[in-house]
């Protein structure tokens, strides 16, 4: 008996070591972490323009179908719905209404994030969009493209370094992870909804499914955009 109880002290504290070490090492990962985490908390991970606040809305959308809720998701509600971790990492105050947690996340690869839905789009289209946002909200920031595409902070390589990190992990079988492509929202969103759905272990009626798949059409997302005002210009956020 007190061989056994010290084997199970021995691995306890191995298992605690490991912990420890993983948090030393991966401590910048550690801070995208909420305060309290769940074993089944979802994460929405995209590089920065890759359309993930236009997938934070058709998640949320999907959330308040499967729970019955009638709530229209908008610019006011939805990141109590679905959190973005980088607005603040004590998550206590938001609703656990939904039975799991969807956070919205730009991290790269994250050994603390165990069920992940993926966001990856065109490259090019990535840079062009990244490039025209920071251009419009830092006036100073005068660069050319060509530049901006090399650059080390939010480059091309950057962008491969996300994304392999992430992609690289697929096969982990530690790991639940999705990839969504944007162009496949874009092409046939039903079908993807329904994709998220089963991820989360749901289905919903067709009705529901084409219900969200309106809500979150382009021609809604533009109507009811929203843009953060600088002192010069506004701009669209939403992808």
């Amino acid at each position: 008996m007190i061989r056994e109880n010290l084997k199970m002290l021995l691995s306890n504290f191995n298992v605690y070591i490991k912990d420890k070490l993983l948090l030393i090492k991966h401590y910048k990962s550690y801070k995208l972490v909420p305060i309290k985490s769940f074993h089944d908390d979802i994460y929405l991970v995209s590089y920065p323009r890759s359309g993930s606040m236009w997938l934070t809305f058709i998640v949320a959308n999907i959330l308040l179908k499967i729970n019955k809720v009638d709530r229209k998701v908008n610019w006011f509600n939805v990141h109590h719905i679905v959190p973005d971790i980088e607005n603040g990492r004590d998550l206590s105050n938001l609703s656990n209404l939904y039975g799991f947690r969807v956070i919205k996340s730009h991290s790269l690869y994250n050994p603390f994030y165990k069920s992940v839905i993926y966001l990856v789009r065109n490259p090019e289209d990535v840079m062009v969009s990244y490039y025209k946002f920071l251009l419009k909200l830092n006036k100073s920031y005068n660069d050319g493209i060509s530049n901006f595409i090399r650059s080390k902070e939010f480059g091309i390589k950057k962008w491969v370094d996300h994304v392999n990190g992430w992609l690289d992990s697929y096969n982990n079988p530690a790991l639940g992870i999705v990839v969504l492509k944007y162009e496949d929202l874009t092409n046939d969103l039903p079908a993807q909804i329904n994709k998220l759905c089963s991820y989360f272990g749901f289905s919903l009626p067709e009705k529901d499914v084409e219900y969200i798949a309106s809500q979150c059409s382009f021609i809604n997302m533009k109507k009811n955009e929203f843009r953060i005002n600088t002192r010069w210009t506004a701009i669209t956020i939403w992808v």
